[in-house]
């Protein structure tokens, strides 16, 4: 079951009222980005028990830094408006690593930023209503390695927005299979993004998940 049983918490049982879900995710031509987050969102909703009457789904495309600032503004807007509590969120991007100090989740410059999210533009987001049992998820490369650099993108989002984040150990694959690595093709309508087993997160790997890691608030 795509990243639910990754955080062992199983379909939930106690639910509130009015629930936010929410994805990011960053526009590309072949828009593997976009079906990724569309089969998150569908397969997390099923499990959560999103309810049409009470509850919300927001999905944002975004392509340069100010749009996910944005994006992001957008959500905690609607969940005051609506007094949703955000219950499942997840940052479909790019992300760096140790690029000479300058890293974070990654998008397009613009006239305004320099395109990354760093450490501290991430501590000086809105924090969101997150629910007692709320997660974000961070999909793109590495976001849940500290490393040199003494933080991760998670640990950060973990911190700030006091809400149980998990990140990626590893380099990231679009995978048309989520338990281990399968090519995606052009026809492919469900697509996982994670990482797995192969190519810089080793070239010998089975091509199995590679478990998140999770950080809490």
């Amino acid at each position: 079951m795509y990243l639910i049983t990754e955080l062992g918490t199983g379909c939930d049982k106690k639910l509130p009222q009015a629930r936010l879900f929410f994805s990011i995710y960053y526009k590309v031509e072949d828009r593997a980005f976009a079906l990724a987050s569309s089969t998150w969102l569908t397969e997390t909703k099923k499990c959560n028990l999103f309810n049409a009457r009470t509850d919300a789904c927001i999905e944002i495309e975004v392509t340069t830094e100010s749009d996910f600032k944005n994006a992001w503004s957008s959500i905690a807007h609607t969940a005051k408006q609506g007094r949703y509590t955000v219950w499942r969120g997840n940052i479909f991007s790019h992300a760096s690593k140790q690029v000479e100090g300058n890293d974070g989740l990654e998008f397009i410059p613009d006239s305004e930023q320099n395109g990354t999210l760093q450490f501290r533009e991430i501590s000086r987001l809105q924090q969101l209503d997150w629910g007692n049992n709320a997660v974000l998820l961070l999909s793109g490369c590495n976001t849940g390695l500290t490393s040199g650099r003494g933080w991760s993108p998670a640990q950060a989002f973990a911190t700030q927005q006091k809400v149980k984040t998990l990140g990626q150990k590893g380099f990231s694959y679009f995978s048309n299979s989520w338990e281990n690595y399968g090519q995606k093709s052009p026809r492919d309508q469900r697509i996982c993004l994670w990482a797995y087993e192969r190519g810089q997160n080793g070239l010998l790997g089975g091509g199995r998940r590679i478990s998140g890691q999770i950080f809490r608030p």
